[in-house]
């Protein structure tokens, strides 16, 4: 018989059972700073229209002009304005009031990037918190009140391009806005309503105004270029900061304040140079024996903002680059206002007296394609975020330049509160806000870290090691469970002699038995091919596949190959050929680790070892105890990937479903669905299978709880979550006249809360200890959820979690839950580390990404962005294997 904790008034959610009593208490600092007392007054809601309509970056530079004369009547009036269609102020300044303002336009580049969506996690480094965006909760949690796009104090250019230099500015009440309910919630004694989300929208207004006049805002964060650093392809790093407003636990108000860096296009940078610097070339003539230069570079530069040289400051024109003419500026045609048929070139030499350097290379089209101008007339115009995925080498680039220790971290933001945010404003103070600049000291818990469970030694006896460091050594241990490999082989996509690549299989095979992987079988096939001839890759699978096959007696269990990074995309064309039409396990090793036999590394060895051990259904550990395991239990990892923005591709859920009592076994279902659809689709019959299988691997046991850990779902999508992915899980254990009592909670990365230790309370790299728990504070008011930081840090500042409760139809007690959640971080299984998340999570989100590469059609260059609704799109995945998606973990 399941049972609910009773729902009240105050929350839909379940409420706290109480906070966590378990582990060594200590005290810890977090990047929030209070906001403690708030006057009980009235604010008012004013819509803001401005005309001519223009693009955001200059809305700021209008408002500024025109706050002057709304302030006329009262030099007390101080109104704050979000930069899109919403000012708020203390004073009643009437129904309407309208302001004409002049501006001098000048030939400064607008960057209009509001276009973008706002969602910053394809190119920020440390998570820019893009939840929030969906709804309306804050409870504990970032609010975000709107987009604001990238801002940039500029010219007096309409979105349509005409320039103005006189404007309107009309204000009309909308709302008027009482702050009671709002303390009350704090105080955990009301409920979320609307009157409490529409104070915070007001409040974080207020905070963001005077930050938001000074530096460049994208969303809750503001960047400068001073300082910014280079990175390859003609992109920059602007660094910044991050700032929201939270409702506590502790009955008030709260700021959190971080660092943030995010990518922007290099400014008044020069087209060619920047073509020359994504193809590593030092002159322009080499561009064009650059291979798919035109494709490569269109791919860079589309959607790209971008301004006209050639006619000095006089009649510049700025435009986004649709695409790429077929040929070069001496053979595209056109027809001029004459009639008359000429090349680009010749008229650029008849209508400017401006011979091209660069004839034979191509021209950028306007979106519309009736316009064309040579690429060496071309600059980028300052000031354009970067909104696409960054390669590899971009990415580790930004992380190099801004990973930063804890000390170094929280120096910086607390720098930022002193100097940047300017929390001693005139508009704070007119709302009656005073922000505490130092940060809060809160009560943590360091919770008991499991003991790391291996197999037993040569005379049955249990062997353990405790994980209190966040991680282990596998010296003197046996795997767990280690699945025996009996038919393989080796396809080398790389130059190697045929001795070579014998002595690297050789080697490589004798560390993997070192470190613990049951191999059964020796002298596996080797072949050699090149990937750079058309099927080559395919063909040589198959050969592999077959010679394996014949040497074993026995259909291949995994392919070993070994690859450079070039032919782009080889990786990709491997798993889908090996995993969704062979059924056959791909184990894919770099070249630069593996290339010579004597140069491979034993802990590299230990690490593909593991990971392969893993993909064949093994476990590298177990831990000793999991709370709420005493009956058979079932816990799932669910998570939806996106495609970067600017792209319609479809996303791709994943769900992981254990099968065994020590949560280490999985089985995996993908799903493609439209693009940006956080919600999974086909839950209920993915969940019925899941139980399906549970039944039959458990000796016809069905389980009698279910732990449901949801990845990637912010807090404004949790009433939606729960009301369709909770429903499903609900009916399809009914469909089954079974009786499962249901835990569901959703695990949130994105955000900006970060612990910095004291007293002696930290790691080797500086970070909080493994284990340190927050359900205090700075939690949510009423409901159910906690901060944990589970792993040991490597580099940078480690980012704890944040658990949060939907359903608990188990009646988890704080500290069981807590206990349960820092446990199966220590089940990643692929390292000896514990992670950052549970490793259901992890695992769904690793299975997420992977499912990428099994989409139906070619989203390379993002062109379902603009032929079409992502409804148009086909959304279909070309499934793994039935066999490798229910017994092995192909994705770790």
């Amino acid at each position: 018989m399941t049972t609910k904790r009773p729902l009240d008034a105050v929350t839909d959610l379940p409420r706290r059972p109480g906070v966590g009593k378990t582990g060594r208490h200590i005290k810890v600092m977090v990047n929030v700073y209070p906001l403690r007392e708030l006057v009980e007054t009235i604010a008012y809601q004013y819509d803001v229209s401005i005309t001519p309509a223009v693009p955001v970056p200059l809305s700021r530079v209008v408002w500024k002009l025109a706050e002057e004369q709304f302030r006329a009547g009262s030099k007390k009036a101080y109104v704050v304005y979000d930069g899109r269609n919403n000012a708020f102020t203390t004073m009643d300044l009437g129904d309407s009031l309208v302001a004409t303002v002049n501006h001098d336009a000048g030939d400064d580049a607008v960057s209009d990037d509001s276009a973008g969506s706002g969602d910053e996690e394809e190119v920020t480094s440390d998570g820019d918190d893009a939840e929030g965006k969906a709804g309306k909760r804050m409870g504990g949690w970032r609010w975000d009140t709107d987009d604001y796009g990238t801002i940039t104090l500029a010219t007096a250019e309409t979105a349509g391009g005409a320039k103005f230099s006189s404007f309107k500015v009309v204000l009309r009440k909308t709302a008027t806005i009482d702050f009671h309910e709002l303390l009350l919630y704090a105080a955990g004694k009301g409920p979320e309503s609307d009157a409490v989300q529409h104070a915070v929208t007001a409040l974080s207004t207020v905070l963001r105004h005077a930050p938001s006049m000074t530096y460049t805002s994208v969303g809750a964060n503001f960047y400068t270029p001073h300082d910014s650093t280079p990175l390859t392809g003609g992109l920059e790093v602007w660094r910044g900061y991050h700032q929201s407003l939270r409702v506590l636990m502790a009955g008030h108000l709260g700021v959190n304040v971080d660092v943030a860096a995010t990518v922007f296009r290099k400014g008044d940078y020069h087209v060619l140079d920047l073509a020359m610097d994504i193809f590593n070339v030092s002159d322009v003539v080499a561009l064009a024996r650059a291979p798919q230069f035109r494709e490569r570079l269109l791919m860079e530069l589309k959607g790209a903002k971008v301004v006209t040289t050639h006619r000095g400051d006089k009649d510049k024109q700025r435009f986004r680059v649709g695409r790429l003419s077929p040929e070069g500026a001496d053979k595209y045609m056109f027809m001029d206002a004459d009639g008359a048929t000429k090349t680009v070139a010749q008229y650029f030499a008849e209508q400017y007296n401006y011979k091209l350097k660069f004839p034979f290379l191509p021209c950028a089209l306007k979106p519309n394609g009736k316009t064309a101008f040579p690429l060496e007339v071309l600059k980028i115009v300052p000031g354009q975020r970067f909104m696409r995925k960054l390669n590899g080498q971009q990415t580790s680039e930004m992380i190099r330049q801004t990973v930063q220790k804890p000390e170094q971290r929280a120096s910086k933001i607390q720098r930022a509160v002193d100097h940047v945010l300017l929390y001693e404003n005139e508009y704070m103070k007119s709302f009656g806000l005073n922000v505490e600049t130092s940060m809060l000291s809160v009560p943590a818990r360091v919770l008991p870290a499991p003991m790391v469970v291996f197999a037993p030694d040569g005379q049955n006896r249990p062997r353990a090691v405790p994980g209190t460091d966040g991680f282990w050594q596998l010296r003197n241990q046996r795997l767990a469970q280690a699945v025996p490999l009996v038919s393989y082989a080796f396809i080398f996509f790389i130059r190697i002699s045929e001795v070579e690549a014998c002595a690297v299989r050789d080697t490589l095979v004798q560390k993997f038995l070192v470190a613990g992987l049951n191999i059964q079988g020796g002298n596996a096939p080797v072949l050699i091919g090149n990937p750079f001839q058309a099927g080559n890759i395919r063909a040589y699978l198959q050969t592999a596949y077959k010679e394996a096959k014949m040497a074993f007696n026995k259909p291949p269990q995994l392919l070993i190959c070994v690859i450079d990074k070039d032919p782009k995309g080889i990786y990709e064309d491997i798993k889908r050929i090996t995993l969704t039409e062979a059924g056959v396990l791909s184990q894919c090793l770099l070249s630069k680790h593996v290339g010579k036999a004597q140069f491979i590394k034993d802990q590299y060895a230990l690490n593909v070892a593991l990971k392969i051990n893993i993909k064949l259904g093994g476990a590298t550990n177990y831990v000793d105890r999991l709370p709420y395991f005493e009956v058979p239990t079932m816990v799932v990892g669910a998570d939806v990937t996106h495609a970067h923005a600017g792209s319609a591709a479809p996303s791709v859920a994943a769900v992981v479903t254990s099968l065994d009592s020590k949560a280490v076994r999985y089985q995996t279902f993908l799903r493609a669905q439209p693009s940006r659809v956080e919600i999974i689709n086909d839950l209920e019959n993915i969940i019925g299978t899941a139980v399906d299988n549970f039944h039959k691997t458990n000796k016809d046991q069905w389980p009698e709880r279910l732990l449901f850990f949801r990845d990637g779902v912010s807090s404004g999508q949790f009433k939606e979550v729960r009301e369709t992915e909770l429903a499903a899980v609900k009916a399809a254990l009914a469909a089954r006249g079974i009786e499962t009592a249901v835990t569901f909670i959703v695990v949130q990365k994105r955000h900006h809360l970060r612990f910095f230790p004291t007293d002696l309370n930290y790691d080797k790299s500086g970070n909080c200890l493994p284990g340190t728990a927050v359900d205090t504070d700075i939690t949510h008011p009423t409901e159910f959820n906690f901060i944990l930081q589970s792993h040991a840090g490597l580099q940078g500042t480690s980012r704890p979690t944040l658990y949060h409760v939907l359903h608990d139809e188990i009646q988890m007690g704080a500290d069981q839950l807590q206990q349960l959640c820092f446990n199966l971080c220590f089940l990643a299984e692929r390292a000896t580390r514990s992670i950052s998340m549970v490793a259901p999570a992890y695992r769904a989100h690793l299975a997420a990404y992977y499912g990428r590469m099994f989409l139906e059609g070619d989203f390379t260059n993002d062109t379902a962005s603009t032929t079409g609704t992502s409804q148009e799109i086909p959304v279909r995945i070309n499934n793994v294997k039935d066999h490798i998606a229910e017994k092995t973990m192909y994705y770790m």
